[in-house]
C-alpha cells in the first residue's frame, strides 16, 4: 500500500508499476483458490450435493472458471470511506452478468457429473463486508438489505442510484448475516437524516419511517433543522398532526408519530406535547349542538357513528397555550369535542374557514373520507351555491360584496394605493364595490381572482377563454367582465361592399377634390395637410378618399398605410375604413384590412394589385421595419400621418427615410406615395415647429381657407358652439416653481419644462381644497356627458373613485388602464352609461364622443396646441351626430406673473363667455 497524496508526482512511474487507486481487472489461475469465502465454497457444495445426490467428492467440486473481480478479498479487511468506494466499485460491476451467476461442478470430471448456476461469490461478500454512505453516516448493507420490505428505503438517493446491483446482492448465498443491533441503529439514523425533512412535506410520510426504526426500537437522538441541532429533550411529539400544526406555528420543533410509538419516544427523552399544549377561552355560548346543525355542508362527509355523537359548542377568545405561548385558533378538537370561535372563523376566507373545521374534525375520525376530499367536494357544493346567491343580487355592485364575502379588506386590497382614501372610512361596503368596478371595469373580476379563490368560487385560471365565459355568465355578470385584461382585436378582417355612404359635407367635398388633384399630379411633390377641427370628419374624408382614390380603382399599388400613436387612433381609423368601405368600396371585391399594433403579428405579403389597408401604431411600425418582411409595403400608394404635428419626430422620419420619401430627385419624386398628415388643430402658430411641420407636408393645407374655416363650421352646425367657463381653484403656484419657470428661456419646451409641469401637475392633484371644488362643481352640474382632463392618472383615478362614491358614474383611463377595461370605458361614456371619464391627456386625441356637452380642463398644458386638442372633444356640433354646445370649463389657478400663459388667453376667439 502506498499514500497517493505522497506520490502524487509519480503518476508515470505508478502506471508502469500498475499500481492504481482502486483495483481492476480479474483474479485468475491459483489466486483464485486463495480469494473464495469458505462460507459460500461449503454452502455451493452443500447445495450441489443436496441436488445431485451422486458419487462426486467434495474437495473436487468449485467454481468452474469464475470471473472474479479483482480486489474483492479486500472489502472484509477494509473500513470507512475506503470499504465504502470498494463497495461501489463492485456494485457497479455486477451489471456484468458473469458477477451475478457462477458455474458450479466437479473440476476434473465434468463430462461425468452434471453442473449447477449458483450465485456468484462477489455477491456474498457485498451483502457481508460492504457499506453504503448517506445522510451523512455509513451503514452496512447487511443491514440495509435485512430492511429492503421497508417501501420508504426507495426513496434513499442510494437506492435509488445503485437499485438494480442492490437486488443482486439480495439474492448472495449464503442467506445475508443478521446485522447487530447497532448497524440497524446506524441505518435509521442515517434514513432520518436524509428522508425527514423531506417526508415531513406529505401528511402521512413519515408514519412508515418511525414505525420501522421503533421496531428496531431506534429513536434518534437529535434533529438538525436550518443547520440548528435539536437534541431529543428538546423535541416535542405527538401523534396529533393538528396539534404539531398548532406547535409549529410557534416555532417549536414538533414530530408527529403513530400512537403506537408514542411512547418509546417518550421514554427516549421528548416532551409530551399534549402535556404542554392546551385550549383556553373566556365563555361558551349556549350547549353543545350537533356539528351537522352548524355546519351542514358537512353532513353528507360525517360517519355514520359521528352523525349521532359528533358535537359542537361556540366559545370566545380561543387561544392554544404552547409552553407558556398564546395563539389565537378558530377552532381545536380536545377532548372529545369541537371547540369553535365564531368571530375567528368570520374573519377568514370561505376556503380557509372550512379547511380549519374540516382538519379539526378529521382528528377526532369523525369523517367517512380524508380531510383533503372533504374539503374538495364541499367546495364544489358551494361554489354552485355561492355563484346562484350571487346571480340573484340585482346590481353589480351587490354582486361584487357577495363575491369577496362581504369583506372589505378584499375591496380596498383591489383598490391599490387608492385604499388609503380618507373617503373610504365613511363608505360602505356596497359603495366601495362601485368604486371598485369604477377603477376596473370589466377587469375588476380578474383583479379579484385571488378573493375569490379564497373564497371558494373556483374562478378561471385563464380569462377570454369559454371557463371564463361560463364563470361571468352563472353569476349574472355582463359578457365583457370574462374577457382577458389585455384581451386583444382580430389581426385582421375581410371587409366586403358597398353600401350607401351619406354625402360629405361642403368643406369635405374641398378636401376631397384637393386630395383627388394631389394624387392624380405629376408635376409636384404629393404632400398635403389635412386640418379640420375635432368633428370636422377629417378621418372621414381621408379614409374615403384613399377608398376612392386608391383601394378601389382597379390598378398595381392598391395599398394604404395609416399611422398613428394611440391605440384610440388606429382602432378609428380601422373602423372607417370598414364602414366606407362597406359603402363605396369596389363591388365584389374584399379589403383586407390589417391591425398593426397592440402585439399583432406581422402580416405576410401581398399581391398589391388587390387592396389592403394596414393600420399601424408608429410604434410597432418603427420596431418592424429592422426585418425584409414589411418590405412589400414599400409600394404603398398613400401614406396618413394621424396627429401629423408628431411627423418631425425622429420615430416618423425613420419611417419616411424607409418608405424611401426623403430624397428629392423628379424620378423619385413621381415615383414615391402620397403622404397626407391629419391634424385637428384649427390655427397654426409662427414657432420653428410649426415652419418644420409645413416644410415636411410642402406648406400644403387642406382646405385651403384655414382662416375662417372654423367660424363656417360652427355656423353650419358641423361644429358644436362652444361656451367657455372659467372654474377659480383658489390654488397658486408656488415660489419654487414660480422660479424654476422664470429660469426657462422662452418658448417653453425641452425636458427640464416637461418635469417641472409635471412637478405642478401632480402637486396640483393632491391639493385637497381644490379637488373638492372640482367634485362639487362636478355635483352640482347638470352635464350628462363630462370629459374631465386631470392632473395626473393618480388625480383621474382618484376623481373617478370619488365621483363614484357621490354616487356619480364615473370612470378613469390612462396608459396603464388595460385594453379591455379601457374600451369598456370609452364604449359606456359614448353610449351615456359613464357621466364623466376621467384622464389625464391619454383622451386628448384620437378619441370621439360626440355625446360630450362638457370639456373639464384641470391640467396645466401652457401650450395652445395641447390646450386645443383637449377642447377638441366636444366640438362636434348636431350636424356630425353632436351637440349643438358644450360647455368649456378650465380650472384656473394663481399663476403668479404668468397669468398671461395660460393656453385660454390665446384661443378665446373661438369660445363664447358665459354672461
Amino acid at each position: 500500500m502506498l499514500d497517493s497524496e505522497f506520490h502524487a508526482a509519480d503518476g508515470v512511474l505508478l502506471e508502469i508499476l500498475k499500481i492504481s487507486d482502486q483495483p481492476s481487472g480479474e483474479i485468475e489461475g491459483q489466486q483464485i483458490k486463495t480469494v473464495l469465502p469458505t462460507e459460500w465454497l461449503n454452502w455451493c457444495r452443500d447445495e450441489y450435493k443436496k441436488r445431485q445426490q451422486n458419487a462426486a467428492l467434495r474437495e473436487y467440486l468449485q467454481p468452474l472458471q469464475p470471473k472474479l473481480p479483482a480486489g474483492m478479498q479486500l472489502l472484509q479487511h477494509l473500513q470507512g470511506r475506503a470499504n465504502v468506494r470498494l463497495t461501489d466499485l463492485l456494485l457497479r460491476r455486477l451489471s456484468d452478468p458473469a458477477l451475478t451467476m457462477v458455474t458450479f461442478g466437479h473440476r476434473t470430471a465434468g463430462k461425468k457429473y452434471p453442473t449447477m448456476e449458483l450465485p456468484h461469490p462477489v455477491l456474498h461478500i457485498l451483502a457481508t463486508y460492504g457499506h453504503v454512505e448517506f445522510g451523512g453516516r455509513i451503514v452496512s448493507l447487511a443491514a440495509l438489505l435485512s430492511r429492503r420490505g421497508v417501501s420508504v428505503l426507495a426513496k434513499l438517493e442510494c437506492w435509488r442510484a445503485a437499485g438494480p446491483f442492490l437486488l443482486h446482492v439480495t439474492g448472495a448465498v449464503p442467506e445475508t448475516r443478521i446485522p447487530e443491533p447497532g448497524e440497524l441503529h446506524a441505518l435509521w439514523a442515517a434514513a432520518i437524516a436524509e428522508l425527514w425533512n423531506e417526508l415531513e412535506q406529505s401528511a402521512d410520510g413519515t408514519t412508515e419511517l418511525w414505525v420501522a426504526a421503533a421496531a428496531d426500537g431506534f429513536v434518534p437522538g437529535q434533529f438538525v433543522v436550518h443547520g440548528r441541532v435539536f437534541s431529543i429533550s428538546e423535541v416535542f411529539v405527538t401523534s396529533s398532526r393538528d396539534l404539531a400544526r398548532h406547535a409549529r406555528a410557534d416555532d417549536h420543533l414538533t414530530i408527529v408519530v403513530p400512537e403506537g410509538v408514542l411512547k418509546l419516544w417518550l421514554i427516549a427523552g421528548a416532551q409530551d406535547l399534549s402535556a404542554t399544549i392546551r385550549p383556553h377561552w373566556t365563555m361558551t355560548s349556549g350547549p353543545d349542538v350537533p356539528v351537522a346543525t352548524v355546519f351542514p355542508e358537512l353532513a353528507a362527509f360525517l360517519t355514520v357513528e359521528a352523525g349521532q355523537v359528533a358535537r359542537c359548542r361556540t366559545v370566545s377568545e380561543l387561544l392554544l397555550e404552547v409552553r407558556g405561548t398564546h395563539v389565537p385558533i378558530p377552532c381545536i378538537y380536545w377532548d372529545g369535542e369541537f371547540l369553535f370561535d365564531g368571530e375567528q372563523l368570520r374573519v377568514l376566507s370561505h376556503g380557509a374557514r372550512l379547511a380549519a373545521v374540516i382538519n379539526e374534525i378529521y382528528q377526532a375520525g369523525w369523517l367517512s373520507i380524508t380531510a383533503d376530499e372533504a374539503v374538495r367536494r364541499a367546495n364544489l357544493e358551494r361554489v354552485q351555491q355561492t355563484r346562484n346567491r350571487v346571480a340573484e343580487c340585482s346590481s353589480l355592485a351587490e354582486k361584487l360584496v357577495a363575491l369577496v364575502g362581504d369583506r372589505r379588506e378584499r375591496l380596498l386590497e383591489a383598490l391599490g394605493e387608492h385604499a388609503s382614501l380618507p373617503a373610504f372610512s365613511q363608505a360602505t361596503n356596497l359603495e366601495l364595490a362601485e368604486a371598485t368596478i369604477a377603477f376596473h371595469g370589466p377587469s375588476v373580476l380578474s383583479a379579484l381572482s385571488a378573493a375569490l379563490d379564497a373564497e371558494g368560487l373556483d374562478p378561471p385560471r385563464r380569462w377570454s377563454s369559454a371557463e371564463a365565459r361560463a364563470f361571468v355568465e352563472s353569476i349574472g355578470f355582463p359578457p365583457e367582465f370574462a374577457a382577458s385584461p389585455n384581451a386583444r382585436r382580430d389581426p385582421e378582417e375581410i371587409v366586403v361592399g358597398p353600401f350607401d355612404l351619406a354625402p360629405l359635407h361642403d368643406f369635405q367635398q374641398e378636401v376631397f377634390e384637393g386630395l383627388q388633384e394631389l394624387c392624380g399630379s405629376k408635376s409636384m411633390r404629393r404632400r398635403a395637410v389635412v386640418s379640420l377641427p375635432t368633428g370636422g370628419g377629417k378621418t372621414r374624408v381621408t379614409v374615403e378618399a384613399a377608398v376612392r382614390l386608391v383601394l378601389a380603382p382597379p390598378g398595381h399599388a392598391r395599398c394604404v398605410i395609416w399611422i398613428a400613436q394611440t391605440d384610440e387612433l388606429c382602432e378609428q381609423a380601422f373602423q372607417a375604413f370598414r364602414q366606407v368601405w362597406r359603402n363605396a368600396g369596389a363591388e365584389n371585391t374584399p379589403l383586407r384590412l390589417i391591425r398593426l399594433w397592440g402585439g399583432n403579428p406581422t402580416p405576410f405579403l401581398q399581391e398589391l394589385d388587390r387592396p389592403v389597408a394596414v393600420v399601424s401604431s408608429i410604434q410597432t411600425l418603427n420596431t418592424r421595419l429592422a426585418t425584409d418582411r414589411l418590405d412589400w409595403l414599400k409600394a404603398c400608394a398613400l401614406v396618413v400621418m394621424d396627429e401629423c404635428h408628431h411627423a418631425i419626430t425622429a420615430s416618423y422620419t425613420n419611417v419616411l427615410r424607409w418608405l424611401e420619401v426623403m430624397q428629392r430627385s423628379d424620378q423619385i419624386i413621381q415615383q414615391e406615395p402620397v403622404v397626407i398628415g391629419l391634424s385637428a388643430t384649427p390655427f397654426r402658430t409662427d414657432d420653428d415647429e410649426s415652419a418644420r411641420l409645413a416644410r415636411r407636408f410642402e406648406s400644403r393645407w387642406l382646405p385651403q381657407d384655414q382662416e375662417d374655416l372654423h367660424a363656417r363650421l360652427q355656423m353650419q352646425g358641423v361644429l358644436a358652439r362652444i361656451v367657455y367657463e372659467p372654474l377659480k381653484s383658489g390654488a397658486s403656484l408656488s415660489q419654487e416653481e414660480l422660479e424654476k419657470l422664470s429660469r426657462i428661456r422662452e418658448p417653453w419646451e425641452g425636458l427640464e419644462f416637461e418635469n417641472i409641469l409635471e412637478q405642478i401637475n401632480q402637486r396640483l392633484g393632491l391639493d385637497k381644497s381644490r379637488n373638492e371644488t372640482l367634485l362639487n362643481f362636478v355635483k352640482d352640474c347638470h352635464a350628462t356627458a363630462i370629459l374631465f382632463f386631470a392632473n395626473s392618472v393618480h388625480h383621474a383615478e382618484e376623481m373617478a373613485i370619488r365621483l363614484s362614491l357621490l354616487g356619480i358614474r364615473a370612470a378613469a383611463v390612462s396608459g396603464r388602464t388595460p385594453a379591455a377595461a379601457r374600451r369598456y370605458f370609452l364604449e359606456r361614456f359614448q353610449s351615456g352609461e359613464i357621466r364623466v371619464l376621467c384622464n389625464q391627456s391619454v383622451l386628448a386625441t384620437g378619441f370621439d364622443a360626440p355625446r360630450t356637452d362638457m370639456v373639464l380642463i384641470a391640467r396645466q398644458v401652457f401650450s395652445p396646441v395641447r390646450f386645443m386638442q383637449m377642447v377638441g372633444r366636444g366640438l362636434r356640433g348636431e350636424k356630425n351626430g353632436g351637440t349643438a354646445e358644450c360647455r368649456l370649463v378650465t380650472v384656473l389657478d394663481n399663476l403668479g406673473r404668468f397669468q398671461d400663459k395660460h393656453p385660454y388667453d390665446f384661443c378665446k376667439r373661438y369660445f363664447e363667455a358665459t354672461p
